[in-house]
């Protein structure tokens, strides 16, 4: 299902907002600062819209982010969290993640063996951080070396039609 727009007798309404609503994503991100709104939002979905709270979600303490998964880049988890206060608003950020995330499962490294396979939920914790810290590295580094080659391959093809431009 694409979207939901439902309500429960808690008197909940949640909405799915994950870049396919074109018409409906501004009006969603617009009621996300409601009391008593959940919006589960994917990572292309409401971006450059800011989310203004109502007086009620303003005095329970703000917007509420909660990460479910890291991305290749810091970047974009910092801009994930930072939703949750914004323009002087309260607000808070919870991370629900674990060791089996996928990018850890593409760049696994020895912290997240280590931490696999520990129990005590402080050194757990760090472990996880430094995994997590390790592999988006990794995944970044990779990125750059692709953007690298591609502007590499560019730059020979611009070479070469320049050229072959000449021969005229």
């Amino acid at each position: 299902m694409d979207f939901i727009n439902k309500s429960n007798n808690e008197g909940l309404t949640i909405h799915l907002l994950n870049a396919r609503q074109n018409e409906q994503e501004a009006d969603i991100v617009a009621r996300a600062g409601l009391s008593k709104t959940i919006t589960i939002a994917t990572n292309m979905a409401g971006r450059g819209t800011d989310i203004k709270l109502d007086e009620t979600a303003k005095n329970s303490g703000g917007l509420h982010v909660i990460l479910t998964e890291h991305h290749d880049s810091k970047r974009i988890d910092r801009q994930l969290i930072g939703r949750s206060a914004r323009q002087g608003n309260q607000g808070s950020y919870q991370e629900i993640v674990c060791f089996s995330d996928t990018l850890l499962f593409a760049n696994k490294n020895i912290w997240q063996v280590l931490g696999s396979n520990i129990s005590f939920p402080m050194l757990r914790t760090y472990l996880y951080s430094r995994a997590m810290k390790t592999a988006q590295n990794r995944a970044q580094q990779r990125q750059y070396e692709i953007r690298m080659n591609t502007l590499k391959q560019d730059r020979t093809r611009q070479k070469q039609i320049g050229f072959i431009g000449k021969l005229k």
